[in-house]
Protein backbone atom coordinates (compact mmCIF):
# COMPACT_ATOMS: atom_id res chain seq x y z
CA UNK A 1 0.00 0.00 0.00
CA UNK A 2 1.58 3.70 -0.90
CA UNK A 3 -0.01 6.47 0.77
CA UNK A 4 0.68 10.10 -0.16
CA UNK A 5 -0.85 13.15 1.77
CA UNK A 6 -0.71 16.37 0.05
CA UNK A 7 -2.38 18.93 2.07
CA UNK A 8 -5.97 18.55 1.63
CA UNK A 9 -5.66 15.37 -0.84
CA UNK A 10 -4.61 11.69 0.19
CA UNK A 11 -3.73 9.08 -2.78
CA UNK A 12 -3.52 5.50 -2.08
CA UNK A 13 -2.83 2.40 -3.94
CA UNK A 14 -3.46 -0.79 -2.75
CA UNK A 15 -3.17 -4.46 -4.22
CA UNK A 16 -5.59 -6.51 -3.14
CA UNK A 17 -5.83 -10.11 -2.70
CA UNK A 18 -7.37 -11.14 -5.92
CA UNK A 19 -4.70 -9.21 -7.73
CA UNK A 20 -6.24 -6.30 -8.58
CA UNK A 21 -5.15 -2.67 -7.92
CA UNK A 22 -7.25 0.15 -6.06
CA UNK A 23 -6.56 4.28 -6.54
CA UNK A 24 -8.49 6.13 -4.08
CA UNK A 25 -8.17 9.38 -3.56
CA UNK A 26 -10.17 11.24 -1.04
CA UNK A 27 -10.08 14.92 -0.67
CA UNK A 28 -11.65 17.35 2.62
CA UNK A 29 -12.43 20.59 0.64
CA UNK A 30 -14.32 23.22 2.71
CA UNK A 31 -17.96 24.65 1.10
CA UNK A 32 -18.09 27.00 -1.36
CA UNK A 33 -18.09 30.75 -0.91
CA UNK A 34 -21.63 31.18 -1.98
CA UNK A 35 -22.92 30.54 1.38
CA UNK A 36 -20.79 33.75 2.55
CA UNK A 37 -22.44 35.46 -0.40
CA UNK A 38 -26.37 34.23 0.31
CA UNK A 39 -26.09 35.39 3.91
CA UNK A 40 -24.28 39.11 2.23
CA UNK A 41 -27.54 39.09 -0.27
CA UNK A 42 -30.00 38.63 2.60
CA UNK A 43 -28.38 41.41 4.73
CA UNK A 44 -28.70 43.96 1.81
CA UNK A 45 -32.04 43.48 0.95
CA UNK A 46 -33.00 43.81 4.65
CA UNK A 47 -31.13 47.15 4.63
CA UNK A 48 -32.55 48.23 1.13
CA UNK A 49 -36.00 47.69 2.53
CA UNK A 50 -35.15 49.61 5.64
CA UNK A 51 -36.66 52.96 4.85
CA UNK A 52 -40.07 51.47 4.42
CA UNK A 53 -40.66 49.34 7.00
CA UNK A 54 -41.79 50.37 10.90
CA UNK A 55 -38.19 50.77 13.19
CA UNK A 56 -39.41 47.67 15.33
CA UNK A 57 -39.72 45.74 12.08
CA UNK A 58 -36.50 46.56 10.84
CA UNK A 59 -34.44 45.84 13.84
CA UNK A 60 -35.68 42.47 14.13
CA UNK A 61 -35.43 41.88 10.67
CA UNK A 62 -31.64 42.89 11.37
CA UNK A 63 -31.41 40.80 13.74
CA UNK A 64 -32.90 37.88 12.10
CA UNK A 65 -30.69 38.50 9.10
CA UNK A 66 -26.86 38.47 11.63
CA UNK A 67 -28.15 35.31 12.85
CA UNK A 68 -28.65 33.99 9.76
CA UNK A 69 -25.65 35.66 8.38
CA UNK A 70 -24.03 33.97 11.47
CA UNK A 71 -25.16 30.54 10.71
CA UNK A 72 -24.45 30.20 7.33
CA UNK A 73 -20.76 31.25 8.49
CA UNK A 74 -20.49 28.55 10.99
CA UNK A 75 -21.85 25.98 8.02
CA UNK A 76 -19.57 27.48 6.07
CA UNK A 77 -16.51 26.55 7.67
CA UNK A 78 -17.02 23.13 8.32
CA UNK A 79 -15.47 20.83 5.39
CA UNK A 80 -16.44 17.49 4.25
CA UNK A 81 -14.70 14.54 2.64
CA UNK A 82 -15.17 13.31 -0.36
CA UNK A 83 -13.52 10.01 -1.68
CA UNK A 84 -13.36 8.09 -5.28
CA UNK A 85 -12.15 5.10 -6.26
CA UNK A 86 -10.93 3.06 -8.94
CA UNK A 87 -10.63 -1.04 -8.86
CA UNK A 88 -8.31 -1.71 -11.40
CA UNK A 89 -9.27 -5.50 -12.42
CA UNK A 90 -6.30 -7.20 -14.74
CA UNK A 91 -7.50 -8.10 -17.99
CA UNK A 92 -10.84 -7.15 -17.32
CA UNK A 93 -11.55 -3.67 -17.03
CA UNK A 94 -11.74 -0.45 -13.96
CA UNK A 95 -14.66 0.28 -12.28
CA UNK A 96 -15.55 3.61 -10.85
CA UNK A 97 -16.88 3.78 -7.36
CA UNK A 98 -17.82 7.54 -5.81
CA UNK A 99 -18.23 7.92 -2.18
CA UNK A 100 -22.38 7.75 -2.75
CA UNK A 101 -21.83 4.43 -3.69
CA UNK A 102 -22.53 4.73 -7.37
CA UNK A 103 -20.18 2.86 -10.27
CA UNK A 104 -19.83 2.63 -13.34
CA UNK A 105 -17.70 -0.56 -14.85
CA UNK A 106 -15.10 -0.45 -18.14
CA UNK A 107 -14.73 -3.40 -20.05
CA UNK A 108 -11.04 -3.06 -21.18
CA UNK A 109 -12.14 -3.48 -24.49
CA UNK A 110 -14.30 -0.23 -23.75
CA UNK A 111 -11.07 2.07 -22.95
CA UNK A 112 -9.39 3.08 -26.08
CA UNK A 113 -6.38 5.49 -24.01
CA UNK A 114 -6.20 7.30 -20.62
CA UNK A 115 -4.61 11.20 -20.53
CA UNK A 116 -4.66 14.20 -18.17
CA UNK A 117 -5.70 17.11 -19.52
CA UNK A 118 -6.69 20.57 -18.30
CA UNK A 119 -9.24 22.98 -19.23
CA UNK A 120 -10.87 26.06 -17.42
CA UNK A 121 -14.07 25.57 -14.81
CA UNK A 122 -15.33 29.09 -13.56
CA UNK A 123 -12.54 31.32 -14.31
CA UNK A 124 -10.08 28.83 -13.39
CA UNK A 125 -7.56 26.30 -14.88
CA UNK A 126 -8.58 22.29 -13.48
CA UNK A 127 -6.51 19.25 -14.13
CA UNK A 128 -8.43 16.35 -14.54
CA UNK A 129 -7.77 12.63 -15.61
CA UNK A 130 -9.63 11.29 -18.44
CA UNK A 131 -10.75 7.86 -20.21
CA UNK A 132 -11.56 7.53 -23.15
CA UNK A 133 -13.37 5.15 -25.38
CA UNK A 134 -13.30 3.97 -28.73
CA UNK A 135 -16.29 5.88 -29.70
CA UNK A 136 -14.57 9.00 -28.30
CA UNK A 137 -16.64 9.30 -25.38
CA UNK A 138 -14.36 10.77 -22.50
CA UNK A 139 -15.21 9.49 -18.88
CA UNK A 140 -13.58 12.15 -16.37
CA UNK A 141 -12.43 10.23 -13.17
CA UNK A 142 -12.00 11.66 -10.23
CA UNK A 143 -14.12 14.52 -11.30
CA UNK A 144 -16.01 14.91 -7.68
CA UNK A 145 -12.35 15.03 -5.60
CA UNK A 146 -10.67 17.41 -8.65
CA UNK A 147 -6.99 16.54 -7.05
CA UNK A 148 -3.91 18.56 -8.16
CA UNK A 149 -1.50 17.58 -10.67
CA UNK A 150 0.87 15.48 -9.07
CA UNK A 151 -1.91 13.08 -7.49
CA UNK A 152 -3.88 12.45 -10.94
CA UNK A 153 -0.20 11.72 -12.39
CA UNK A 154 0.35 8.76 -9.76
CA UNK A 155 -3.16 7.74 -10.53
CA UNK A 156 -2.63 7.59 -14.46
CA UNK A 157 1.14 6.01 -14.18
CA UNK A 158 -0.88 2.82 -12.48
CA UNK A 159 -3.71 3.07 -14.98
CA UNK A 160 -1.10 3.84 -17.58
CA UNK A 161 0.53 0.36 -17.67
CA UNK A 162 -2.16 -1.48 -16.58
CA UNK A 163 -3.78 -0.45 -20.23
CA UNK A 164 -0.53 -1.27 -21.94
CA UNK A 165 0.25 -4.55 -19.89
CA UNK A 166 -3.65 -5.25 -20.95
CA UNK A 167 -3.49 -4.24 -24.76
CA UNK A 168 -0.09 -6.11 -24.90
CA UNK A 169 -1.69 -9.13 -23.50
CA UNK A 170 -4.68 -8.84 -25.57
CA UNK A 171 -2.64 -8.70 -29.01
CA UNK A 172 -0.77 -11.64 -27.72
CA UNK A 173 -3.57 -13.78 -27.38
CA UNK A 174 -4.69 -12.76 -31.46
CA UNK A 175 -1.72 -13.50 -32.71
CA UNK A 176 -1.65 -17.38 -30.83
CA UNK A 177 -5.63 -17.46 -32.15
CA UNK A 178 -3.86 -16.65 -35.85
Amino acid sequence: MAEEVRSNETISIDNLPDGATKIAISSTNARSLWVTELSLAIFAVILCLTPFIEWRATVALLASALCCSFVMHRVRDRSFKVEESIIVFPGLGVQLVATDGSSQFFAASDIDHISVNEGFEHCRIVVYLVLVTPQKRCVVLFNRVRPSLPTLVRAFEVLDSWLVRTKSIAATEKQQDR
